[in-house]
């Protein structure tokens, strides 16, 4: 505990108080503190160590049953994430219009969050729709954005390292995920998202179009020395993307431009593999 504290802004120290004193240990608590406490949850600088924090609490109190939180700042960051899903939609939707013919029997929304992609987009396409993501939290609010369509197929929780694959897939869709995973690890998890897409029921020529891809989409930096991260994820150059789906075995059907994000995120690319 002492360690812990020792690590946060001394701005925290009333909020460390507070918490002590009236058992909070998540966040539905913390938001009934006094409005000068609540308030810091706003400040972008202390956010990550109040969650750090509540975690920690929460860790303490279920016996390492840790409490999914997710919290965003304020309307504003609400604001541009739909902003930037609205344009990663868009990107998605010209890049695959340049993908005939392809196959709509069944896609996998890879680490497919609270269903956002599979809902607005995904489900609209495909006969069946599969979905996983690691987050138990995100898994629940997939299942009931999705439980209405007859297109939806399962939803569960996995990592991208330990998923099983049931199926053959027509479309598999990798949208802001691969920089949660070092380089071995994305290499390993192409190469099994390359063995399970459907063969077509023709032979296919040299020339013909394959009818499954892997659709992935991410930030991409512009230049090769750039590193960056961004919330826990690594963002990669167009090269060391493209040198790691060498090395996976996949060739790029098609690719887009390097897309503009809205405001100052990270510009967006996005690619059909086979």
């Amino acid at each position: 505990m002492e360690e812990l504290i020792d690590e946060l802004d001394p701005r925290l120290l009333e909020l460390i108080q507070f918490c002590e004193r009236d058992g909070v240990n998540t966040m539905a608590k913390f938001m009934e503190a006094p409005s000068e406490i609540r308030s810091l949850i706003n400040i972008h600088q202390l956010r990550p160590q109040i969650l750090k924090y509540l975690l920690w609490r929460n860790t303490c109190s279920q016996g390492g049953a840790v409490e999914e939180i997710r919290v965003y700042a304020d309307e504003e960051e609400l604001e541009q994430m739909q902003l930037c899903h609205g344009r990663s939609i868009e990107v998605l939707k010209k890049l695959i219009g340049t993908v005939t013919p392809r196959s709509l029997f069944r896609a996998l929304d890879v680490a497919g969050g609270d269903g956002r992609l599979a809902t607005s987009f995904l489900l609209n396409q495909y006969k069946r729709v599969d979905l996983f993501d690691q987050c138990p939290t995100a898994v629940r609010r997939a299942k009931r954005a999705m439980q209405t369509n007859k297109a939806t197929g399962f939803v569960q929780q996995a990592t991208m390292q330990d998923f099983n694959w049931p199926f053959k897939y027509s479309g598999i869709f990798m949208i802001w995920c691969v920089g949660y995973l070092a380089r071995p690890e994305l290499v390993a998890f192409l190469q099994k998202a390359k063995d399970h897409l459907m063969e077509s029921e023709t032979r296919r020529t040299r020339r013909s179009t394959p009818e499954s891809f892997i659709i992935l989409l991410d930030n991409v930096l512009d230049k090769d020395d750039q590193q960056m991260m961004i919330k826990d994820q690594r963002v990669r150059t167009k090269t060391e993307l493209e040198s790691i789906f060498d090395e996976a075995g996949l060739i790029v059907f098609k690719q887009s431009d390097l897309e503009p994000m809205p405001g100052d995120h990270v510009d967006i690319m996005a690619w059909a593999l086979y």
